[in-house]
C-alpha cells in the first residue's frame, strides 16, 4: 500500500503546485506565443480536444478529460504536455504503471523534462523500485542542483537500504547548497541514530540548532536521543524547552507526562494531560491515563468521571469500560462496579480480567448463586476450557463442592503460565477457605 505522503505530493507536482525547492515549469496551458513552429500548425482538433480535457479536469470529470486527452494524443502521441497531463489523471486512478510510461515518454522525447522526471522519482517510490528511484532523483539533481527535496528523498531512500555513507555524502553536499540551514544537520543526525552512533548524532542537532534554535523537529529528535541514552533529565529538560517556542505542542506534552510518570511524579504527569486534554480532540487515550493515575492516587471518583466520558463517547471501548468498573470496585460501589463487567462481551481482551474482579466481587456480597450460574453455563458453552476464575465460588461452599469440579477438571491441562499460577492460587484458597487440608496437593 502505497503512502498517503507520495500520493499527495505526486498528484500536487502533476497538478502544478509548487513543493518546497521545486522548479517552476511551463503552465498547463501554452501561451500563444509558445505556438510557433510545428505546433502552430497543429490540427485545430487538437488544441479543441485539449481544451476541453482542460475544462473537464477542473469540473472533477476524469473520464471525460481522458477521453478528450486522448483524441488530442492521436494527433501527437508524444506530445509532452499532453503526456504530463495524462499522467496526472492516472495518478488520480492510482494507474500507477500507466502513469509510469507516460513519465518515459515524456523523457524519451524531452530528457530535460525536470517535472516529468520528478514525477517519475515519484512513482518508482510508490512502487518500491528503490534503485530506479535513486538514478531519477541523482540525474534530477545533475539537472537541477537547487531541487532541495530531491536531498531528502535520497537520503529516505538511501536509510531505507542501509547505504549510511551515501546518505551522509548527500546530505553533506545539500549542506554546501544551504550552509545556513539547520535541515541538513538534523538529516545527519538521524542518519547516525540510525547508525547507533548517539555521540555523533547529539553534535549534529547542535550544530543544526546553532542555525535555528528552536527547529521543532530537531528538538524532538534530540528530546528522543535523551531518552534513548536513559538520560531523563535532559530529556526533560529539553521537551520543557520545546513547550517554551511552541507552547501548545501536544507531542512534547505526551512525552513530558511520560516520563513524569516513569519518574513517579504523578502529579505532574496529572497536569501534563490535563493540558493535552483541553487541546486535543480524539481526547481518550489521554482521559484512560488521567483516569490510571487517580486510580493509582485512589481518587476513585475523579478516575470513574474520566473513564465514564471515554465510555459514553465510545461505548465498545471495553478497556475503558473494565477500568470504569475497577474505580466502582475501588469505591466499594459493588452493584454498579458488576453491571459494567456484565457488559463486557465473551470475546473481549478483557473479558477474562472482568470475570476475576467478578468472583472477587460476589465474594464481597457472600453471593454463591449468580457464579455458580455462570460457570455451569460456560461448562457447557466449552467443556474442553479451564475456566479456573468461574471454579472459586462454588468451591468455597466446602469439600464436596470442590471435589466435584475436580472431578470435572481432571485430565484438563493448563495451557499458559498465566492459567497455571492463577490455578494454584486458586487452589491455595481453596485450601485456605475450606480448610479441605488435601487440596493444595490436589
Amino acid at each position: 500500500m502505497f503512502s498517503r505522503f507520495v500520493v499527495v505530493f505526486l498528484l500536487s507536482a502533476c497538478a502544478g503546485v509548487k513543493q518546497p525547492g521545486m522548479i517552476d515549469v511551463a503552465p498547463a496551458v501554452p501561451a500563444p506565443h509558445e505556438t510557433a513552429g510545428a505546433e502552430a500548425q497543429a490540427p485545430p482538433a487538437l488544441y479543441y480536444n485539449f481544451l476541453m480535457a482542460q475544462l473537464y479536469r477542473a469540473r472533477g470529470d476524469a473520464e471525460g478529460a481522458m477521453k478528450h486527452y486522448n483524441l488530442a494524443l492521436s494527433f501527437d502521441p508524444e506530445s509532452p504536455l499532453l503526456l504530463f497531463d495524462v499522467a496526472g489523471l492516472y495518478l488520480h486512478a492510482g494507474r500507477f504503471e500507466e502513469a509510469l510510461q507516460a513519465c518515459i515518454k515524456i523523457i524519451q522525447k524531452d530528457p530535460t523534462h525536470l517535472q516529468a522526471r520528478i514525477l517519475l522519482a515519484g512513482i518508482y517510490v510508490t512502487l518500491q523500485n528503490r534503485e530506479a528511484a535513486i538514478e531519477e532523483y541523482t540525474t534530477i539533481l545533475r539537472q537541477a542542483p537547487d531541487y532541495d527535496d530531491a536531498y531528502i528523498y535520497l537520503n529516505n531512500l538511501y536509510l531505507e537500504s542501509g547505504e549510511y555513507k551515501k546518505a551522509r555524502e548527500n546530505m553533506r553536499a545539500y549542506a554546501r547548497l544551504q550552509p545556513d540551514s539547520p535541515i541538513p544537520d538534523y538529516y545527519l543526525g538521524r542518519i547516525y541514530v540510525q547508525e547507533e552512533d548517539l555521540r555523533n548524532a547529539e553534535k549534529s542537532y547542535r550544530k543544526a540548532l546553532e542555525h535555528e534554535p528552536g527547529h521543532e523537529a530537531t528538538l524532538m529528535e534530540l528530546a528522543a536521543l535523551y531518552e534513548l541514552r536513559k538520560d531523563a533529565g535532559r530529556a526533560l529538560a529539553t521537551y520543557r524547552e520545546i513547550l517554551e517556542y511552541y507552547p501548545r505542542h501536544a507531542g512534547a506534552m505526551n512525552r513530558l507526562a511520560l516520563l513524569y510518570l516513569q519518574g513517579g511524579d504523578l502529579e505532574k504527569a496529572l497536569e501534563q494531560y490535563r493540558q493535552l486534554d483541553e487541546m486535543v480532540t480524539d481526547n481518550d487515550p489521554v482521559r484512560i491515563r488521567m483516569g490510571l493515575i487517580l486510580m493509582e492516587q485512589m481518587k476513585y471518583n475523579g478516575a470513574i468521571d474520566d473513564f465514564s466520558s471515554v465510555v459514553s463517547r465510545n461505548p465498545d471501548n471495553d478497556k475503558a469500560r473494565y477500568l470504569l468498573g475497577l474505580a466502582h470496585e475501588g469505591n466499594k460501589d459493588w452493584e454498579r462496579c458488576l453491571a459494567e463487567f456484565e457488559k463486557i462481551p465473551p470475546g473481549s481482551p478483557v473479558f477474562t480480567e472482568a470475570r476475576i474482579h467478578m468472583a472477587y466481587v460476589y465474594e464481597q456480597q457472600v453471593n454463591w448463586t449468580r457464579p455458580l450460574s455462570s460457570f455451569r453455563e460456560r461448562w457447557r458453552r466449552s467443556p474442553t476450557t479451564w475456566c479456573f476464575t468461574s471454579f472459586w465460588a462454588p468451591c468455597w461452599n466446602g469439600p464436596s463442592a470442590t471435589r466435584r469440579v475436580l472431578r470435572l477438571c481432571k485430565g484438563r491441562s493448563c495451557s499458559t503460565a498465566r492459567a497455571r499460577t492463577s490455578t494454584f492460587c486458586w487452589v491455595c484458597s481453596m485450601k485456605k477457605r475450606s480448610g479441605w487440608k488435601t487440596a493444595s496437593t490436589s
